[in-house]
C-alpha cells in the first residue's frame, strides 16, 4: 500500500489532474493483486489466441466458420481485445502506480481516455444485441436466414454500430475529468460538472438495461422458436451447431449484465446519494466484470465442442508449421556384388533422404509461448475441467484425490507431485 493512499485513508479523498500527479511507482503488488493481474493476463492471451484461430478460419472461408455470426463475432472480439487494453492501461496501470512520469498532468490523454472507455463499452452493448438478433433470424426465419444476412447488410450492421455510441458520447470529450482516490490504492475518474457526470451515468445505465433487455428478449423467442421446431421435425446438425452459437450469446448477456449492474450501482449510488452502493459497484461488480468481461471468444469457446475441436488441430497444425522444418539430403549407397556377376567394381545408387529439425530462434520462442503454449495449456485445463468425470481412473489416482481432500499436501512433496502429474496425464487420456 503506497503512502500516498495511507495518508488518504486518514484525510479527505483526494482529487487531482488528470492523470495524477503523485502515484507510488515502486510499491510492492499485494498477492491478491498479483493473483487478480495473473488472471487478466492468461485470459487476455487465450482471448487473442481464440480471436486469431477465428478469424483465419473466417478469412480461408472454413465451411464452419462460413455464418455471418462469426463475421459480427470477430469484429465484437476485436473491440474487446482494444477495450481490454485500454482498461489494462487505466484500471491496472494508474491503480498500480506503473505509468511513465511521462503521462503526469497529460489532460488530454485523460479525456480521450474516459471516452475510449464509454465507445468501447456501448459499442458492444449494441453489438450484443444485433449478434442477438441474428441468432433470433436464423431460429424464427431459417428459410430466410441467408438471404437477409448477406455481406451488404453485414456492413451497414458494423458502420452503424460503430457510429451509433457518438451522439452519447458528444459531451464527453469537451467536459473536463479528473482522478480522485476514493480509498486504499482505488484510483477512479469522475466529471468536475456533477451535472455531466449525472447524465454519463445515466447515459451508461440506460443503454446497458435497454441491449441487456432487448437482447434477453431476442434470445428466449430464439429458443422458443427452437423448441417448437424440435417437437414437428428431427433437429440436423446444422440446427444444433446454430443452438451453440445461441448458447453462446446467453453467456455473452450474462457477461453484459455485469456491465449493467455497475452502471446501475453507480446511478443509485449518486442519484440518492448511497456510498454504499457506490462502494459496492467498485470492490465487486467491477472487479468481477474486469476479470469476466472481455470473453465473448471464451463463451464461444465453451459453448460449442466443434470450435474446441477444430481450435486444438490447428494450433497443433500451426505449432508444426512453425517450429518444424523439412530438410532434405543426398545419401549415396554402394551396392556389394553379387555372386557370378563378371563386372568390376560395384553398383553406386543415389537417394534422397528427410529429416525433420527444430528451429530455435528467440523471437520464434517468445512468440510460441505467448500465442501457442500459454494459449495450449490453458486450453488443456479447460479441457480437462469440462470433460471431467468424478471417478478416478485407478489406485494412484484414487489416493491422490483423497489425499487431496483430506489433507490439503504441499506442492513440494515428491509423492504428491508424482501422483498428480499420474492423475492429470490419466484423465487426459482418458476424456481427451
Amino acid at each position: 500500500m503506497s503512502t500516498l493512499a495511507h495518508t488518504i485513508q486518514t484525510t479527505t479523498p483526494f482529487v487531482g489532474r488528470c492523470p495524477p500527479d503523485a502515484v507510488d511507482c515502486y510499491r510492492i503488488l499485494t498477492a491478491w493483486e498479483i493473483v487478480t493481474l495473473s488472471i487478466a493476463v492468461i485470459a487476455f492471451i487465450f482471448q487473442i489466441a481464440l480471436f486469431n484461430f477465428v478469424i483465419r478460419q473466417v478469412m480461408s472461408r472454413h465451411e464452419y466458420f462460413s455464418s455471418s455470426f462469426y463475421k459480427l463475432f470477430c469484429v465484437l472480439s476485436s473491440i474487446e481485445i482494444l477495450h481490454g487494453i485500454q482498461d489494462s492501461f487505466y484500471q491496472r496501470v494508474y491503480n498500480y502506480g506503473l505509468f511513465l512520469d511521462v503521462f503526469e498532468g497529460n489532460e488530454a490523454l485523460c479525456r480521450i481516455d474516459y471516452f475510449l472507455s464509454g465507445y468501447f463499452s456501448y459499442f458492444q452493448c449494441f453489438a450484443h444485441l444485433i449478434i442477438a438478433t441474428n441468432r433470433f433470424t436464423v431460429f424464427v426465419f431459417p428459410l430466410r436466414y441467408k438471404s437477409i444476412w448477406k455481406r451488404k447488410l453485414l456492413i451497414y450492421a458494423v458502420i452503424v454500430n460503430a457510429l451509433l455510441p457518438l451522439p452519447f458520447l458528444s459531451f464527453r470529450i469537451p467536459a473536463k475529468a479528473i482522478y480522485y482516490y476514493d480509498g486504499p490504492d482505488q484510483l477512479g475518474i469522475k466529471y468536475t460538472d456533477k451535472t455531466v457526470g449525472f447524465y454519463a451515468g445515466l447515459t451508461s445505465a440506460s443503454i446497458s438495461v435497454f441491449t441487456s433487455l432487448a437482447s434477453a428478449i431476442l434470445e428466449f423467442s430464439a429458443l422458443i422458436a427452437f423448441r417448437k421446431h424440435a417437437r414437428q421435425f428431427p433437429i440436423s446438425q446444422e440446427n444444433w451447431n446454430n443452438l451453440r452459437l445461441l448458447g453462446c450469446t446467453i453467456l455473452m448477456l450474462i457477461s453484459q449484465a455485469l456491465l449493467t449492474a455497475y452502471h446501475c450501482c453507480m446511478m443509485y449510488g449518486n442519484l440518492f446519494n448511497v456510498p454504499s452502493a457506490i462502494d459496492f459497484a467498485q470492490m465487486n461488480v467491477s472487479w468481477v466484470f474486469d476479470q469476466f468481461c472481455f470473453n465473448s471468444s471464451i463463451c464461444l469457446f465453451i459453448s460449442s465442442s466443434d470450435v474446441r475441436r477444430s481450435f486444438l488441430k490447428f494450433y497443433k497444425l500451426y505449432r508444426e508449421k512453425s517450429s518444424i522444418i523439412e530438410v532434405t539430403t543426398m545419401t549415396t549407397t554402394i551396392e556389394p556384388l553379387r555372386a557370378g556377376n563378371s563386372s568390376s567394381g560395384g553398383r553406386i545408387r543415389f537417394g534422397l533422404s528427410s529429416s525433420r529439425v527444430e528451429v530455435t530462434k528467440p523471437t520464434l520462442a517468445v512468440l510460441r509461448f505467448l500465442f501457442l503454449q500459454a494459449p495450449q495449456a490453458l486450453v488443456r485445463v479447460v479441457f480437462l475441467f469440462l470433460s471431467l468425470r468424478l471417478r478416478p481412473c485407478s489406485q494412484a489416482s484414487s489416493y491422490f484425490l483423497r489425499s487431496f481432500a483430506e489433507g490439503s499436501p504441499t506442492i513440494s512433496d515428491p509423492d504428491f507431485m508424482f501422483l498428480a502429474s499420474n492423475y492429470v496425464r490419466e484423465m487426459a487420456n482418458t476424456h481427451w
